[in-house]
């Protein structure tokens, strides 16, 4: 994977931003928990859910609205127009007052990372052009975001030795201030060529209704929400019931991410359809589940199911923008991103409150079962036979150039 980033120097720098806005990201939540505790207290977990709430809501709504709005744009535009928002925001938290402004800063932060993220995933495969480079790229993105979830509670940590805690909104600001300056050093390509009229009206959303081959990613998905909803909403409860401590409850969530690790590195030497890894990974997270819903095992049944849960969940994501790319190119490309975001996103609203509700109503083992029957329906549906590989081609308008190659082999 590191051969890439020696190879193109372009990709490196933008590596480069989006590792700076993972810190950036990664340490405004840590500040926002603790800001949440400062304004409210007692109700602090209230706050902190309502606003996580308000992120998922602005992925899924404004995703491919934002991609729509900005089509016509060159990436540049995009990515540093996202950059400045999440600076201006970042640098604005410290100064509120109110849960109610914590919750109107939070949705325009993320409106703003709602356009980042999709333009920067569509610019990978013009930036990579060669389809190795691009599945390398594709298995550093998904370290990247792995390592994040241990390395910006670190720097955070850290941070409060010398500052407080509303300081490290200032520390985010800076990790968005990086990715601002990288974006600017790669010199992204100039604007894509246009897509469809239907794609352009719909930002990518409504492909991923038509077309066979999105609808069975989006499948696929819903397994990979469902092994992140247990690690990110029982955990705590699990290791709580193994009769382990707080500390644990980082370890074996870092367990999960290390068993991610291991599957995006296996993805970077997979050199097959991408398809096959994705429903092998949708198969190992179907078994996880129902396995520890059953079996059990006690702690180290826990730790040993999180980590093959990990693996499993980065085998479905990591390849993900191989299916997508192989779909279109050019503002097309940046749709089918936009629309991907947002419905990948809408996957969570769906487990999140499914893993917490059953666990409160019933128990932490049958909200698994749950998931697991809910990640084993989607897996059939995933891997029931299609009379034809589906493209977008099929409604949109004629595809050119190298696309129109890969559609026609």
């Amino acid at each position: 994977m590191l051969t890439t980033l020696r190879r193109h120097p372009r990709y490196a720098r933008l590596f480069a931003a989006q590792l700076s806005g993972l810190l950036g990201t990664g340490v405004l939540t840590v500040a926002l928990a603790l800001l949440a505790a400062d304004l409210a207290g007692p109700r602090a977990a209230g706050v902190l859910a309502t606003a996580m709430t308000v992120k998922i809501v602005a992925y899924v709504v404004l995703s491919p609205w934002i991609a729509r709005l900005t089509a016509g744009w060159a990436p540049v535009r995009v990515l540093v127009g996202a950059d400045v928002v999440r600076v201006a925001v970042a640098a604005s938290l410290p100064l509120v007052d109110a849960t109610w402004q914590v919750y109107a800063l939070v949705l325009v932060l993320q409106a703003a990372s709602a356009g980042f993220t999709p333009a920067y995933q569509a610019l990978l495969p013009r930036v990579l052009p060669e389809e190795d480079d691009y599945r390398q790229a594709l298995s550093l993105s998904r370290v990247a975001y792995d390592a994040e979830a241990v390395v910006s509670p670190a720097v955070a940590a850290l941070a409060l030795v010398l500052v407080d805690a509303r300081s490290l909104f200032l520390l985010s600001a800076v990790g968005f201030v990086g990715s601002l300056a990288w974006v600017l050093a790669a010199r992204p390509p100039a604007a894509a060529a246009p897509a469809g009229e239907r794609e352009e009206r719909s930002g990518g959303f409504v492909a991923f209704v038509r077309v066979p081959d999105l609808r069975r990613l989006l499948l696929l998905d819903l397994v990979a929400a469902c092994a992140y909803a247990s690690a990110l909403v029982l955990t705590a409860t699990l290791v709580a019931d193994v009769g382990w401590g707080e500390p644990e409850v980082g370890v074996v969530l870092a367990v999960f991410g290390a068993g991610s690790v291991v599957g995006a590195v296996l993805v970077s030497r997979w050199t097959g359809e991408p398809w096959a890894p994705m429903c092998w990974g949708a198969g190992v997270v179907t078994l996880a589940l129902l396995g520890a819903a059953t079996v059990g095992g006690g702690g180290a049944g826990l730790v040993v199911t999180w980590a093959v849960l990990g693996l499993g969940s980065s085998l479905v994501l990591t390849p993900s923008g191989q299916v997508l790319r192989a779909q279109g190119e050019g503002r097309r490309l940046t749709l089918l991103f936009a629309g991907h975001f947002a419905w990948s996103h809408a996957c969570y609203l769906l487990t999140y409150p499914l893993a917490g509700l059953v666990a409160v109503q019933a128990s932490p083992r049958l909200a698994l079962a749950a998931l697991g029957g809910v990640a084993a329906v989607a897996l059939v549906g995933a891997l029931r036979p299609h009379p034809e590989r589906s493209r977008l081609v099929a409604w949109g308008p004629p595809q050119t150039g190298s696309a129109h190659r890969r559609h026609a082999a």
